[in-house]
């Protein structure tokens, strides 16, 4: 999953300075206390949520709703992590999904999200994506963090790997059981076994550039983006990596393939982006200066190799993007924006949660589900659809 930078203003010149771990996640994991397993909510249907929790933590649920209005399209489920950061979803039917987030936790529901049950993790890291092939799946997080399951998420083991100690992955793509990448901060790693072993394949010298999201289009293309507009493609199943400028103020944050040729990527376009690495007492820290942040779309219709942008009338940044074909698609963002297509792109509609949205995932045109800050979670049966078009 992407790092997701807090900001009060995206209007405006945003300027902070943080750790460079800050400046991925500025987020602050919530002591909450476990009191039961199952917990229960005001819907119906299933689902995984993964996210930052210790086994002490106390878990309320809302029954009402986080500011969407009926007949948008969305319903609002009471969340099983308030107060927590839901990072990724994973839908596997109508009924069935796995939610990611803060504090080791996931979750999943079998009942469009009546129930959540706790699938243990092992861990107390922040989880950050989850990736299914089958009924093989790995999750991936901080300091190294690797658990898979091989019963569809019912289960999930950790994984000891070789990777350096204190390593976030920020995303995991899977081609086969087998074959797989994860990225890090500069570095892009494969293995052929299944996650047991991981060969570094590509590291990225510039200190201010940032890998956020990795997807394949075939076993052999696929496409790595982050900061400054600055994609890498391969075309030898990730043996080597070819730089490709989509725009230098730019920040993208999520990448996915819907067909061997066809792929949007999600992020924001600005006037300026300034990154600038040292100081503080460690020498690590960095300052980030954004000014006039605004929704964007790359779409690629050759595999990555061209990309053409596509901006919103809206300022803010857009985390999370998935398309099922050519025609339907999603993207969701900041001020909980929740953007719809069934046109590739020409018109959009848009509603609106309370809190940032960061990811979204369809099982099909009709069921899918989203989540994001603050333990949010939604869920619709009928595509998303709303009646307001805005682009």
């Amino acid at each position: 999953m992407k790092r997701v930078i807090n900001t009060l203003v995206l209007m405006l010149t945003l300027t902070f300075s943080l750790s460079a771990q800050e400046a991925r996640v500025m987020q602050k994991p919530v002591t909450v206390e476990m009191t039961e397993n199952v917990l229960s909510t005001a819907q119906a249907t299933s689902a995984i949520v993964i996210g930052n929790w210790n086994e002490k933590a106390t878990v309320k649920t809302h029954t009402q709703g986080i500011g969407l209005q009926a007949g948008e399209g969305w319903i609002s489920l009471s969340p099983p992590l308030i107060g927590e950061t839901l990072n990724d979803v994973h839908t596997f039917n109508d009924n069935t999904a796995i939610v990611i987030g803060s504090g080791g936790a996931v979750y999943k529901t079998m009942d469009r999200g009546a129930t959540w049950a706790k699938m243990p993790s092992g861990t107390t890291k922040s989880l950050r994506a989850i990736f299914l092939v089958g009924d093989k799946g790995w999750i991936v997080g901080d300091d190294r963090t690797i658990l898979r399951t091989e019963d569809g998420g019912d289960s999930w083991s950790a994984l000891q790997t070789d990777l350096p100690s204190y390593t976030t992955l920020y995303d995991v793509h899977f081609t086969d059981a087998s074959t797989g990448w994860v990225i890090t901060d500069s570095k892009i790693y494969k293995t052929t076994d299944g996650g047991n072993m991981w060969v570094e394949k590509f590291a990225e010298p510039d200190v201010t550039y940032w890998f956020e999201s990795i997807s394949f289009a075939t076993s052999t293309t696929g496409v790595a983006v982050g900061t400054w507009g600055r994609t890498y493609r391969t075309t030898d199943g990730g043996e080597t990596w070819q730089k490709i400028e989509a725009g230098s103020a730019s920040w993208m944050y999520d990448i996915q393939f819907y067909d061997a040729t066809h792929g949007c990527t999600a992020g924001l376009r600005a006037s300026r982006i300034s990154i600038t690495v040292g100081g503080g007492l460690f020498g690590d820290e960095v300052t980030i200066d954004i000014d006039n942040p605004q929704y964007t779309l790359w779409e690629t219709a050759d595999g990555g190799a061209s990309w053409t942008q596509r901006n919103f009338a809206y300022s803010g940044r857009l985390y999370g993007v998935q398309f099922l074909n050519a025609t339907t698609g999603w993207t969701v963002g900041t001020n909980g924006a929740v953007f719809r297509t069934e046109d590739g792109g020409a018109t959009w509609g848009v509603t609106q949660s309370v809190h940032d949205m960061y990811a979204v995932h369809f099982h099909n045109a009709q069921s899918g589900w989203a989540v994001g800050k603050d333990g949010t979670i939604i869920q619709s049966s009928n595509g998303g659809r709303v009646d307001i078009t805005v682009w």
